[in-house]
């Protein structure tokens, strides 16, 4: 949240001026600069009442409230049925005329589309994305300013089937010297060789994307088509700094075409089925942030074989300073995978955040003192041990446990759930929860309903 400075408002009292005309009354005009801040400030807690009546005070409240109330536009749910909504978004584009204003269309800086298909009712057919939204290509062309663009299908949508104007509206989108944050998900046929033209991407986030490649049969479901050549056409991804990667087939090969690619990257977020992505001899001496997700932690083995981390090799990251493990999880079974997954790096590392996210979909027992896992004191008590004496983690000070559990909540439990995890860690993770040197943060997820059912 922005914050006015006890030191602004003086310098504001001091530029203050009122009008000298004597046929009206002496109007007290803030500076610029502090409109500008007022403004700012409702935008960031998300007033967009307070912005409109800003709209009605003055010329100088207009043209910033303006910009704030429409730097972001989101449109949830579209179907070729919602035409309307672009229609109304475009004669408000196209009327607006005011002078000394900055164009309404370059205010907008973010656009987020998440489409529905259309379905027949009657023969439960779905019909073709996008084929009735006419008005979309004008639109698009419009936004000339937009440096976040997110497109999210419901299903897999096929980038083959939207009326190609719409679609190469969006390729102009996505080709904008402007654009430094994308964001695709849902979509099969997607011709990987766009990638080549990004000017300015810093972020790109990938959820079930799957892209075709020159000389690539194309994919008519969840997998990609069978490929001779799979060479990425990445020199769009040079200035990358950060990229998000799930269940998409996306890979980096090794050799010459790959050198300097991703040598700006930050943050990388992977699922577990993603995990090949990059070669083993591939190093990002930039990368300060490595999550993986969709990890086992209830396997019944402790193979090193088993572990994703070891593919990746986190020794190469020489910068990494967080670390973010999700694992799919079992509350009737020790968490053998994630011993597995944290011993299998052997080589000191620079890691300050390590960051274990459980997830399960099972429901928790009905008696308290079986809520956390009852049958794994001992494989915690290995945790305990590796997270608190191993050498692999010489600069660590920091463990947070995150746990997202569907169980029943009761009407006046409260903090009860947390308070019980606490303590069960505590009885489980004694080193850790005890240690002067790294800080322990727990958290946990509730959802509705009772927490114990009634006997």
């Amino acid at each position: 949240m922005a914050h006015i400075q006890a030191s602004q408002l003086m310098v504001a009292k001091d530029r203050v001026s009122t009008s000298t005309s004597s046929s009206c009354p002496n109007i007290v005009r803030l500076p610029q600069e502090l409109i500008d801040a007022i403004v700012d400030i409702l935008a960031s807690e998300g007033c967009r009442q307070a912005l409109c009546q800003c709209l009605l005070v003055s010329r100088a409240f207009y043209g910033r409230s303006r910009r704030r109330l429409f730097e972001k536009i989101s449109m949830s749910e579209l179907t070729p049925k919602d035409a309307t909504k672009l229609q109304d978004l475009l004669q408000i584009l196209q009327n607006d005329c005011l002078r000394g204003i900055v164009p309404l269309s370059l205010s907008i800086c973010s656009l987020d589309l998440f489409m529905l298909p259309e379905y027949n009712t009657s023969f439960r057919h779905k019909l073709p994305w996008l084929t009735q939204l006419d008005v979309f290509p004008s639109v698009l062309a419009m936004l000339s300013n937009l440096n976040t663009f997110k497109l999210h299908f419901a299903t897999n949508g096929n980038w083959l089937l939207i009326n190609k104007a719409i679609r190469n509206g969006f390729i102009k989108v996505l080709h904008s010297s402007s654009l430094t944050s994308l964001s695709l998900a849902c979509i099969i046929n997607f011709p990987a060789d766009l990638f080549e033209q990004f000017q300015n991407l810093r972020s790109l986030c990938l959820f079930s994307v799957h892209f075709t490649f020159p000389g690539a049969a194309l994919t008519t479901g969840h997998t990609s088509g069978t490929t001779a050549d799979r060479t990425w056409y990445l020199r769009g991804l040079l200035d990358l700094e950060n990229l998000d990667c799930k269940h998409s087939n996306l890979f980096i090969k090794s050799g010459h075409s790959s050198k300097g690619l991703f040598s700006r990257l930050k943050s990388l977020t992977l699922s577990d089925y993603d995990s090949d992505i990059f070669p083993r001899d591939y190093a990002i001496p930039s990368m300060e942030s490595f999550t993986l997700y969709d990890l086992i932690g209830y396997i019944d083995t402790t193979d090193d074989d088993v572990s994703s981390l070891e593919v990746h090799c986190l020794h190469r990251y020489t910068a990494l300073q967080q670390l973010t493990l999700g694992f799919r999880f079992s509350p009737k079974k020790p968490p053998t995978g994630v011993l597995v997954q944290l011993s299998s790096i052997a080589e000191p590392t620079t890691i300050r955040i390590l960051e274990l996210k459980f997830e399960t979909w099972e429901s928790m027992t009905r008696r308290s003192e079986e809520q956390f896992f009852p049958d794994c004191n001992t494989t915690w008590d290995h945790v305990d041990n590796f997270l608190t004496a191993s050498k692999a983690f010489p600069s660590l000070n920091k463990v947070v446990l995150l746990f997202h559990w569907r169980y029943h909540k009761g009407e006046n439990d409260g903090d009860a759930p947390l308070a019980r995890l606490r303590a069960y860690l505590e009885r489980v993770l004694p080193k850790l929860t005890g240690s002067q040197k790294i800080a322990l943060e727990v958290e946990y997820t509730e959802v509705l309903g009772k927490l114990f059912a009634s006997d």
